[in-house]
């Protein structure tokens, strides 16, 4: 595991250095992929679905996407959004969603 990006995050007055890192983990059927994780002082807080990839061979294609959207997807993580990540980078333009969503399958990285 390896840090990748770091921003400070304001919540509620209290500044928080909030880490996004690249790690292994168990997918569907205990299979290992390649993901996320946002650590805050070294602790876990958030270890998302997406983005990821299946093969240890793609994790240059995950670390290319962290590293293009770092802050996008710390800020997307951190405060929460409701909504995909898709949705956060492109609202309701379906269309750019879904080819933002293909350019990075064909990479092997999956993302919602």
């Amino acid at each position: 595991m390896f840090i990748i990006a770091t921003q400070v995050v304001k919540g509620g007055g209290v500044k928080e250095k909030l880490e996004l890192t690249i790690c292994s983990k168990s997918g569907s059927g205990g299979r290992q992929v390649f993901g996320i994780a946002l650590l805050a002082d070294n602790q876990l807080v958030r270890l998302p679905v997406y983005p990821f990839v299946t093969h240890e061979e793609r994790l240059d294609a995950l670390e290319e996407f962290v590293t293009l959207y770092k802050s996008k997807l710390l800020e997307f993580y951190s405060k929460g959004h409701p909504t995909d990540f898709a949705h956060f980078l492109y609202g309701f333009n379906t269309k750019r969603k879904d080819e933002f969503r293909a350019e990075w399958f064909k990479k092997g990285v999956l993302i919602y």
